[in-house]
C-alpha cells in the first residue's frame, strides 16, 4: 500500500499545475514534468525504492500526463491506472518497499505524536489521497463527462465545464477534501451535510439552467464521480493499516 500511496502522490503532485479541462500549455506542461522527475526522485530516496522501481514511477506519471491531454486518450489512461491500482493493492507485496527510508526513520523517532493513531502505511496513503484529490480527480471527472457526450466536443480536446456550473473546478477539490479529511476523523454524518449542502447550492443554478437536463446530468455525473474519488480514497487510507 505504500507504493499506491507513493504513486497517487506523485500524479497528483504532477497535475497541480495542470488545467483541468483543456490541453496543457507549453509552460505548464514543463512545470508538472518537472514536478513529477523531483516528485518521483524524493519518494524514490524517502522510501529507499529501487532505482529500476523509481524508473518505473517516472514512465507511469509520464504516460499519465500525456495520455490525460485528450479525451481519447484520456479514457484509456484512466483504465490504466485503475488496473494498476488494483495490481499495487492486491498483488503487491509490503516487502518491495524497504522498512529502512529516511521517511520510514522520521515516522518511527519523530513524528508528532499526533500521528502515532495512524500506520505508517496509512499515512502513505492518506498523503498521496489529498495529493490526489486536488487536481487529478477533477481530471478524470473532465474525462469521464465529456467521454458522457454531455457536451459536444471537436477533436476529442477536453472542452470548458459548462457556464452555469463553472465553479464545480473549485468546489470540487475542497468538497473531496473535505470528504477525505472527515472521513480520516470519522465524522461520516458530518460527509453527509457536505454532499447535502452540494446538492442544495447546485439545484437553484440546474433549475435556471438554459438547458436543465444537461446541467442535471452534469451535476449528478460529474458529482457522483467527485464524491465516489474522495470515498476511494478514504477506503484506500483506512485498509491500509
Amino acid at each position: 500500500m505504500i507504493l499506491l500511496g507513493a504513486l497517487l502522490a506523485a500524479i497528483g503532485i504532477a497535475d497541480t499545475t495542470r488545467p483541468g479541462d483543456s490541453r496543457p500549455p507549453k509552460q505548464q506542461a514543463a512545470r508538472s514534468w518537472f514536478l513529477a522527475a523531483a516528485t518521483v526522485v524524493t519518494i524514490a530516496w524517502g522510501l529507499a525504492l529501487p532505482p529500476w522501481l523509481a524508473l518505473l514511477g517516472m514512465v507511469t506519471v509520464g504516460a499519465w500526463i500525456i495520455a490525460t491531454a485528450t479525451r481519447r486518450s484520456g479514457q484509456w489512461a484512466i483504465g490504466g491506472l485503475a488496473a494498476l491500482i488494483v495490481v499495487l493493492v492486491f498483488f503487491v507485496s509490503p516487502d518491495v518497499v524497504p522498512a529502512n527510508g529516511p521517511f520510514r526513520v522520521w515516522f518511527d523517532v519523530a513524528a508528532p505524536a499526533q500521528l502515532t493513531i495512524v500506520t505508517f502505511e496509512q499515512l502513505a496513503v492518506a498523503v498521496g489521497g489529498f495529493a490526489f484529490v486536488l487536481n487529478t480527480a477533477n481530471i478524470v471527472v473532465r474525462i469521464v463527462v465529456d467521454r458522457t457526450d454531455v457536451e459536444q466536443l471537436p477533436d476529442g480536446e477536453l472542452g470548458p465545464v459548462p457556464e452555469p456550473l463553472k465553479g464545480g473546478r473549485f468546489l470540487g477539490p475542497i468538497e473531496r477534501i473535505l470528504i477525505l479529511a472527515l472521513g480520516i476523523a470519522g465524522q461520516f454524518p458530518a460527509i453527509g451535510a457536505v454532499v447535502g449542502a452540494k446538492s442544495i447550492i447546485r439545484f437553484p443554478e440546474i433549475s435556471q439552467s438554459r438547458d436543465r437536463s444537461s446541467a442535471a446530468e452534469y451535476f449528478l455525473i460529474g458529482s457522483g464521480l467527485s464524491w465516489g474519488i474522495a470515498l476511494l480514497m478514504l477506503v484506500f487510507a483506512k485498509i491500509a493499516g
